[in-house]
């Protein structure tokens, strides 16, 4: 009885193979091959999809043990075969759609703007895309490709850009364009986000991606509706060279003499190029959480408060980095640029300011960080991250809470913004 169920069992798999094996070959051939008188079953193998093409060699020995010819080396094939045949054919040859790319070394659909295939890692070629992926979230410190919408020059559009008012708020109308909703469309943004970004007239970035490839693309993707795309990489930014942090600065006849914890540097007035005004914002939220033994439960909140501060500070720019430094509102000398101070250091810091323009007029004064920050939020969001403060012990009956807090600033979206308008400048 076991007998008989065991070749029962071997007899239906035997024949389940033959029909899977039928169907690759139905797969892989046209109608006028599929349907060739063949008596060895090797040949069958070789016709097989190179995505098929490494068959185990146990099947193939379970082919060869029980199928000595093919069932189907006949002229003409059966009707019902025939359409079903026709059908993977119609379905084999119907074009992938232009976001998905058969990798060239897997054979394996992916994503075309990922620049490199997902299941082997091969660099895919740079092809056309009709949207832009997902911003996927990239660690600060890995070197990556950033896909830059230029300001326009020149055209009808950057005509409207140049003489569009703004509100009260000091935010830019939403009178859309075409070219701004065809930018919407390609990049998934808002019609209101896009043409923020048309209308900011600042090199804006649209997405940091991983791979140059990646950000060829994108690049395309925004020429495609009527702008310049740029490609700039984290190496391009310098992010890795710090700025020299004034103390104090005097006035010279010759030029400026800045003042740095341990060195002095003296700058001629020809060499002043750019200043770039910003606000870093640090928020801090601290809570404690009930420690609860028993799984299954959610820790109840038990306190929590929330800090944050603001402070303004200038990146000075010369025609070197060596030489270029930093001013911060709240930690600088203002004696030797503003006679009178002030009780306030926004005030004195807008006197210094205006005190470095008078001796250098050639100099450009970049502020509108604060009124594109939501727009770089995209590509260079707030970066924040969890801190554990330990546990600690409460109430009358010393209950044990955990203890944390969550760290958020906007220094490396301000630093990534002030060296790339240097490198536009």
């Amino acid at each position: 009885m076991y007998a008989v169920a065991a070749m029962a069992a071997v007899a239906i798999a035997a024949a389940a193979m033959t029909v899977f094996l039928v169907n690759l070959r139905l797969r892989a051939t046209e109608p006028s091959e599929a349907w060739s008188v063949s008596t060895e079953p090797d040949d069958w193998l070789l016709c097989i999809d190179k995505k098929f093409s490494t068959v185990p060699a146990a099947v193939q020995e379970l082919w060869r043990s029980f199928v000595a010819v093919p069932c189907y080396n006949r002229a003409q094939p059966p009707t019902k075969f025939l359409k079903f045949e026709i059908y993977l054919i119609q379905k084999r040859e119907r074009p992938l759609p232009q976001d998905v790319i058969s990798c060239p070394s897997c054979s394996r659909r992916t994503p075309a703007a990922r620049g490199t295939c997902l299941y082997c890692g091969t660099l895919l070629p740079v092809s056309d895309i009709e949207t832009a992926p997902p911003q996927r979230n990239i660690d600060p410190s890995d070197l990556a490709f950033n896909a830059v919408l230029e300001p326009l020059t020149s055209g009808p559009t950057a005509t409207a850009t140049a003489s569009e008012p703004v509100n009260a708020e000091g935010e830019l109308s939403a009178r859309s364009t075409p070219s701004s909703v065809a930018l919407a469309a390609a990049l998934n943004l808002s019609a209101e986000d896009a043409e923020a970004m048309v209308r900011s007239a600042k090199p804006i970035p649209v997405a940091r991606c991983q791979t140059r490839q990646e950000a060829e693309m994108i690049a395309n993707l925004i020429e495609s509706c009527g702008f310049n795309g740029r490609i700039v990489g984290d190496e391009e930014l310098n992010l890795g060279r710090e700025l020299t942090r004034a103390r104090r600065i005097t006035l010279d006849d010759d030029g400026i003499k800045v003042h740095a914890s341990s060195s002095a540097l003296t700058i001629r007035n020809e060499d002043l190029k750019l200043l770039v005004m910003g606000a870093l914002r640090r928020t801090r939220v601290d809570y404690s959480e009930a420690i609860i033994g028993a799984r299954g439960k959610d820790a109840n909140l038990v306190d929590s408060a929330q800090f944050s501060s603001d402070e303004i500070l200038v990146d000075v720019y010369t025609s070197s980095l060596d030489s270029s430094f930093r001013v911060r509102a709240e930690a600088f000398d203002y004696s030797g640029l503003v006679e009178p101070l002030s009780f306030r250091a926004e005030a004195n810091l807008k006197s210094a300011i205006e005190a470095l323009i008078r001796r250098a007029p050639q100099t450009r004064v970049d502020s509108d960080f604060t009124r594109v920050r939501s727009l770089l939020s995209r590509s260079w969001p707030e970066r924040s991250r969890n801190e554990s403060r330990g546990i600690r012990r409460t109430g009358l009956s010393f209950r044990p809470v955990s203890q944390q807090s969550i760290l958020s600033d906007n220094s490396d979206q301000f630093e990534r913004y002030s060296r790339l308008m240097l490198l536009f400048a």
